[in-house]
């Protein structure tokens, strides 16, 4: 496999999953990085290829209950 063809997939990677593409060069940089930026990096990363499964949503409602099933378990 050639640098060309791996540059064309990824190009049509990216014109049919725009978020997944995205997502993947996030991680990639996070990768590259050092340090807290990496996290970053990491975080962008995944919140891109959640949105490009249709997750984000379902994540931030998950984030919003948490509070409520801490009281739950703590008995508050």
């Amino acid at each position: 496999m050639d640098v060309n063809t791996i540059i064309n997939q990824l190009q049509e990677l990216a014109r049919s999953h725009p978020y997944l593409a995205l997502g993947l060069i996030l991680l990639i940089i996070g990768l590259l990085s050092r340090g807290k930026i990496s996290l970053l990096f990491y975080t962008l990363g995944a919140l891109a290829i959640m949105k490009s499964f249709g997750l984000i949503d379902t994540f931030f409602s998950f984030l919003k209950d948490v509070p409520s099933i801490i009281s739950t378990f703590g008995g508050g």
